[in-house]
């Protein structure tokens, strides 16, 4: 696992123990985040930037994002 997932894992670990003390709220929060990651993982997979005008996007895929 890559550095920068371990310190997302850090983070949830901490707000699970900071936070979260119901089961059913850390089932909640892990359903939202994995919501927003699954968002982010479809944004990435789109050919087109969304700031170049549609069909004309010739960017880099990492400097889009």
């Amino acid at each position: 696992m890559s550095k920068y997932v371990d310190r997302i894992l850090d983070e949830v670990d901490f707000n699970f123990e900071r936070h979260l003390h119901d089961k059913e709220e850390r089932v909640e929060f892990l359903k939202e985040l994995i919501k927003k990651l699954n968002f982010l993982l479809e944004y990435c997979d789109v050919d087109e930037c969304g700031i170049c005008p549609e069909g004309e996007c010739d960017c880099e895929p990492e400097s889009c994002l």
